[in-house]
């Protein structure tokens, strides 16, 4: 390893750990969330057989677990490429973990933008709503 690298090494080393716990972290949620959907789905069924299955079953269930997924795996590669780095210290490693980290960034910009889009639509929804509900 060269010495150029030695100060960036130290901080991806200690970096690591907190991006390996988010991924699993990230990971966790997912699986609950799936899980609790499945069990909401499994009792909705019992419950309301041939009525058709709520929006959030069907909308909101599986998008939260992409939300919660995506994200995870993309910061589960980063961890990776920086244990590889630290571990060899060449500068390409570098910039596989920075294009990494650039794409899980922009996972979680495009998310939240769509949040926004989605909170503007769902407020401008609701008060046209009540508007149109008002005498």
């Amino acid at each position: 390893m060269s010495d150029d690298n030695a100060g960036v090494i130290h901080i991806l080393r200690r970096t690591r750990p907190w991006v390996s716990f988010l991924s699993v972290f990230g990971l966790v949620v997912a699986l609950l969330i799936t899980l609790f959907g499945l069990a909401s789905w499994a009792g909705i069924g019992q419950e309301r057989a041939g009525h058709g299955l709520p929006l959030a079953m069907l909308v909101v269930y599986p998008l939260m677990v992409i939300a919660w997924l995506v994200p995870s795996l993309r910061l589960h590669k980063y961890a990776r490429r920086i244990g590889t780095f630290v571990a060899q210290g060449h500068q390409a490693q570098l910039e596989a973990a920075l294009e990494a980290e650039r794409r899980f960034w922009m996972f979680i910009g495009i998310l939240a933008v769509l949040t926004a889009i989605l909170a503007v639509v769902t407020v401008a929804g609701g008060m046209l709503l009540g508007f149109m509900a008002s005498p």
